[in-house]
């Protein structure tokens, strides 16, 4: 992430180690990054801008990320308190994919449409 911080698009789709330290390092340093594909990316509970979140669930202190692609498709432990992570502060998203995020429940759903 150090060498590309103008990556816009990151594909890393199927790579089950890929933890969330891994996408807090990408997402903090390529503040242009719209598209992120981490479908199939086991690990991955949260997209966030803090380390503390992307250890355990903690606010963002009120950081936007600018990713308007996202999916998280097989994300098995994704659950709602993560997607609450992701509707308040990616606020630009206009695609996201949970396909089989089967921890998810209407209410974390719910974060969605507040």
């Amino acid at each position: 992430a150090q060498c590309c911080p103008e990556l816009r698009r990151l594909e890393v789709s199927g790579c089950y180690n890929i933890s969330n330290e891994a996408v807090f390092d990408v997402v903090s340093l390529c503040p242009n990054l719209e598209h992120l594909d981490v479908s199939g990316c086991s690990k991955v509970t949260c997209i966030s801008l803090t380390r503390e979140a992307s250890i355990k669930l903690s606010p963002l202190h009120g950081k936007q990320i600018s990713i308007r692609y996202l999916d998280m498709t097989d994300c098995f432990v994704l659950e709602d308190e993560g997607l609450h992570t992701i509707a308040a502060h990616c606020t630009q998203l206009t695609h996201l994919y949970l396909r089989r995020c089967v921890r998810l429940t209407d209410e974390g759903l719910r974060y969605l449409m507040i």
